[in-house]
């Protein structure tokens, strides 16, 4: 029969031992999260900068969008007052057209 001192005392060294290997491996463990968080936060930096670039450009195609609908509106609002001006003209040379015939009309039918 063995001694139970000796199997306790080689019993705490392999204890020991494991927790000291336990321990080792937490720590590397340990230490390579950190690192793919740190590599997370420096992309989640460079997609943040990269969001913000393309927010800004949404910002001015925005305000160029508003620019160019102003001017649209502007030009379609010329176009109704030179149509309406063309059509005022065209108007007018039919009425006087009409006046000029029916002038001429009367004027033909009283000469007879």
């Amino acid at each position: 029969m063995s001694n139970p001192d000796e199997d306790h005392g080689s019993a705490v060294p392999l204890t020991r031992r494991a927790v000291d290997h336990d321990m080792r491996d937490l720590v590397c463990s340990v230490h390579h999260l950190g690192e793919r968080v740190l590599v997370l936060e420096t992309k989640m930096g460079v997609s943040d900068g990269r969001l913000r670039s393309i927010e800004g450009e949404i910002r001015d195609t925005k305000t160029e969008v508003g620019n160019v609908l102003g001017c649209l509106q502007g030009h379609i609002q010329n176009e109704e007052k030179q149509k309406n001006q063309v059509l005022m003209w065209v108007i007018a040379t039919l009425l006087s057209v009409l006046g000029f015939g029916a002038a001429a009309l009367i004027n033909h039918l009283l000469s007879k």
